[in-house]
């Protein structure tokens, strides 16, 4: 996941950006095993339900807007089924590792203390 391209993420149809979550960002990010049922049980809804377009459009969203917009590009991360903000947060600094950073729970315990 450290020598993610951008341009193989571009050029995934709606089916390999499905499968590039799965069973690529989803087995990198969690690596507890319940963590990682409870989040492809929620990915999952994009294939039974029918709606990878859905999903698909996101991905576009993501390679496409302003990277100074750290809100937006959250939020659309966020609405993956599954991801939450540390999942989003994983997301978008393997995108642009230069533009962003990631949460998750150690930072967020962290600065509770």
């Amino acid at each position: 996941m450290n020598e993610l391209r951008l341009d193989i993420i571009e050029n995934l149809d709606p089916e390999g950006w499905y499968n590039f979550l799965r069973e690529k960002y989803f087995r990198w990010k969690y690596t507890q095993l319940n963590r990682y049922a409870t989040t492809t049980n929620s990915l999952n809804r994009y294939l039974c339900e029918g709606k990878l377009d859905e999903l698909f459009d996101i991905k576009r969203e993501l390679l496409d807007f302003d990277l100074s917009d750290i809100q937006y590009g959250l939020l659309t991360a966020k609405r993956i089924h599954g991801l939450g903000i540390a999942g989003a947060s994983g997301l978008l600094a393997l995108f642009y590792p230069h533009s962003f950073g990631t949460v998750d729970q150690f930072v967020v315990k962290s600065l509770l203390n």
